[in-house]
């Protein structure tokens, strides 16, 4: 907030009144003085040009049959007190009251000589080369002699306008006087009923309970009055509400999952939130912030009246921690605000990972089926065998590509949708899936087995039979003509287990932490020959933990792997 300045230093409303009024009287004179320039003037003008053209016929008619024209001129000039010149038709002056014809220019330029010479009135007002004063010409129409030109200065036209102008300005200072002192009274009249609340006022912020506001004549200060007097029966009120308020902050602030502490500018802890008090303990002093990465941010913020940010790993187990210092109520103040990011900031590397792996899958059978497709392009008229084994190719790439998009779709819609639950006769789903994937497990040779009992739970019926068929789908990938899939489902302590084992190649000890990661695969060439995405365990594992429910899996190399889901029954 901008620091008012003392009321001292403020211009009082009477000299606000007199600055305005001096104001107006100046826009008003000054624009009398610019009506009189230009009409007064123009009129003062406009008679001495008609006073000069009468002279000029008078000169015309006196001059017409001179023998001694210059000595003529001269003389008739000083008789009427006006300059005279004479003008032939090349611009050239036979004679001039005021200087000899032979020291002036040549007059063929001036505008009043050609309106002249056109057979018009030559009018025109300028400085004059010859005596370095602004004069008003005036030249008659020639008729077939000379120009007959008459000129006299502008300093009597100005001496008038100027005795004009004076007689307005001692015409209206009295009244301008007058003005200010009627002025000063009324502002005095309002300005003294605000004095006496204003020292109302500073008694019963002093503490003075019994201080009484005036009861004043004027309209407007008597409501200023009121919503004063107001005001001081709502100030308790208003303290009452900003203490709860101040409790209603620090309740909202104690339910943040930021630790947010108030530092002052000499290091001492102003407030800290339930967050703080847990993260840094019970803080009185900076020095006591750990850990040594915030204590630095609240520093840095305070030498540079800036905001400082940073990231930092701190703690056992390690946390990465997010800071913010923020200085307040300009620098005297910062507020901290500790956040741990270490959830979010495992989730934009999960996704960082999860958008390259995807682009990476797309671009393979893409790629596969471009180059296909340009091979029979090229191949179309000279080999049609080729033709047909590339577009092969091209059919089985857009179903493994089609296969991804699906799969990534059911990521996605289990990792953002809603989940729907109706109880379901887990038997029924478990023996539907296992049905329909006979077909497939005969055409490679497989053994299906199946020992199901009568379970019923409460499950989205949907995401769990794409879950069973996941695991259904990942035996036959990794399974030999010959090789046995057994499928079982019991219920049993609080829980339904469903158990899809294979005697297939089995998965290394190694990578049995990572089979339920997206796009990994144990063998990378089998997969994609296969069809397999690198998502259909990915999504058995979204699928049972949106249930509440675990996936395991048993594996020994070369010898087979068993994954079993566990589903609570408590809904069922």
């Amino acid at each position: 907030m901008t620091a008012r300045s003392s009321p001292a230093r403020r211009p009082t409303l009477a000299r606000r009144l007199l600055a305005w009024y001096a104001v107006a009287v100046i826009v008003l004179l000054a624009g009398l003085a610019i009506v009189v320039n230009e009409r007064v003037g123009s009129l003062l003008v406009d008679e001495l040009t008609e006073s000069l053209a009468e002279e000029a016929e008078v000169v015309k008619f006196a001059l017409a049959r001179s023998d001694a024209l210059q000595e003529d001129t001269a003389e008739l000039g000083g008789q009427i007190g006006t300059r005279i010149t004479v003008i032939d038709t090349d611009g050239v002056v036979r004679a001039d009251s005021v200087s000899t014809p032979a020291e002036m220019e040549n007059h063929a330029d001036r505008p009043e000589v050609i309106e002249a010479l056109a057979g018009r009135l030559g009018v025109d007002s300028r400085l004059s080369e010859t005596v370095g004063v602004s004069f008003r010409y005036v030249a008659l129409p020639y008729e077939g002699d000379f120009v007959y030109r008459l000129s006299v200065p502008l300093t009597d036209v100005n001496e008038s306008l100027n005795r004009l102008r004076f007689s307005i300005v001692g015409s209206a200072l009295p009244v301008v006087l007058i003005g200010v002192a009627l002025v000063w009274l009324v502002a005095s009249r309002i300005s003294r009923p605000l004095g006496e609340i204003t020292a109302s006022v500073e008694r019963i912020a002093s503490g003075d309970r019994a201080a009484r506001l005036p009861d004043p004549n004027l309209a407007e200060s008597a409501r200023l009055a009121q919503s004063v007097e107001k005001m001081t029966r709502e100030l308790q009120q208003r303290i009452t509400d900003a203490e709860e308020a101040r409790g209603l902050r620090d309740q909202v602030l104690s339910a943040l999952e930021e630790a947010v502490v108030l530092v002052s500018a000499d290091g001492t802890v102003a407030y800290s939130n339930e967050p703080a008090r847990e993260m840094f303990g019970d803080p009185e002093n900076v020095n006591r912030i750990g850990p040594t990465e915030a204590r630095r941010a609240l520093e840095a913020a305070l030498s540079t009246q800036s905001v400082h940010r940073s990231e930092f790993t701190s703690g056992v187990p390690p946390r990465q921690l997010a800071v913010a210092a923020i200085p307040i109520r300009q620098g005297r103040m910062v507020v901290l605000a500790t956040r741990d990011i270490t959830e979010s900031k495992r989730v934009e590397a999960m996704r960082r990972d999860f958008v390259a792996d995807a682009s990476h899958e797309l671009k393979t059978p893409v790629a596969a089926i471009r180059a296909g497709a340009e091979t029979i392009l090229r191949a179309l008229d000279d080999d049609p065998a080729a033709v047909a084994r590339f577009a092969e190719q091209i059919d089985k790439n857009a179903v493994r590509l089609g296969q991804l998009v699906a799969d990534l779709l059911d990521l996605s819609r289990l990792e953002a949708g809603t989940l729907d639950m109706t109880p379901t006769h887990l038997s029924e789903l478990v023996v539907g899936e296992v049905e329909a994937f006979r077909t497939a497990a005969a055409g490679k040779d497989l053994q299906v087995s199946m020992q199901v009992a009568e379970v019923e739970a409460t499950v989205n019926e949907d995401d769990l039979r794409l879950a069973v068929r996941n695991l259904l789908h990942n035996a036959l990938q990794y399974t030999s003509a010959g090789d046995s899939v057994d499928v079982s489902l019991e219920g049993a302590d609080g829980e339904a287990v469903i158990e899809v084992a294979d005697s297939g190649m089995g998965i290394p000890s190694r990578d049995l932490s990572r089979v339920f990661e997206r796009f990994y695969r144990v063998d990378i060439a089998r997969s994609r020959e296969t069809g397999g995405t690198g998502l259909g365990l990915a999504i058995v594992r979204h699928v049972v933990q949106r249930h509440g429910g675990v996936v395991e899996v048993e594996s020994e190399l070369g010898r087979g792997s068993t994954f079993r889901i566990r589903l609570p029954l408590t809904n069922s």
